[in-house]
Formats: C-alpha cells, sequence, structure tokens
C-alpha cells in the first residue's frame, strides 16, 4: 500500500469518527429494535430496504443515534432515505448531518426535527442523482 493510499484511508476513518460523533454515537441492532419495537429481523429489512441508516462498526453495523427520537424514528426521515438516489450509508449519514444551502444552512436532520419534511425530501431526491 502507498504512503498516498494510507493516508486517505487514515483520513477516511477520521471522518467517519467525527460523523459517528455527531451521530450521537451507534446503536447496536438490539437497541434499535427495542426502540422500534420491532424485531431485529424487521430493522435489518429497514435498513436493507434504505429506510434506517447503518454504518459498518467494525463486523457488524452500528445505527446512528441521531434518527432516532423518543417516539422511535425522527419523523419524515424514513421517507427521506426512501426517495434518496443516494444508497452509500456513509454518504447518507453526512447528507443527513451537513448543513445544506437549500435547506437555509440547516443540516436535514436539523430541518426534520423542525418539521421542515416536505423540503428535505425534495432535496434527498436530488442526492446521488447525477
Amino acid at each position: 500500500m502507498t504512503p498516498d493510499l494510507q493516508a486517505l484511508i487514515a483520513a477516511g476513518d477520521v471522518r467517519k469518527a467525527e460523523l459517528i460523533e455527531m451521530a450521537g454515537g451507534l446503536l447496536t441492532p438490539q437497541a434499535v429494535a427495542s426502540l422500534l419495537n420491532s424485531p431485529e429481523q424487521l430493522v435489518e429489512e429497514r435498513h436493507k430496504a434504505g429506510e434506517i441508516v447503518a454504518v459498518r462498526a467494525g463486523e457488524d453495523y452500528g445505527y446512528p443515534a441521531c434518527q432516532f427520537g423518543p417516539d422511535g424514528m425522527l419523523q419524515g426521515l424514513s421517507d427521506a432515505l426512501a426517495v434518496m438516489p443516494m444508497r452509500a450509508d456513509w454518504m447518507r449519514l453526512e447528507w443527513l448531518l451537513v448543513p445544506d444551502d437549500a435547506l437555509d444552512g440547516r443540516s436535514p436532520l436539523q430541518a426534520l426535527k423542525a418539521g421542515r419534511i416536505d423540503e428535505v425530501l425534495d432535496v434527498a431526491r436530488g442526492q446521488g442523482a447525477e
């Protein structure tokens, strides 16, 4: 492995750690199943269908905590993820957390929490469609 490639991999690992911190950490599949009052298999099916973000955490997947509230999934998030052409989970997580000019400088996460679901859906439709 070349030094340039090693540096890129290290930078990617640093960014992933930053995203996990911004997301409030990762939840286990068991914790998400309990939070959603669903079997773990259904949680995994929703991840495969693109309705929940789960990122590789070692050998397993972890579910970014920011996508859940006390009542389950953040309202509108599953719909936004379902219409988004971009499928890579790390990219979806970054999209969710990074401010967007189309949302007046708010992140999609902040916009969803403010009830701006239709605007977030519009932004989500355009992600990865280029």
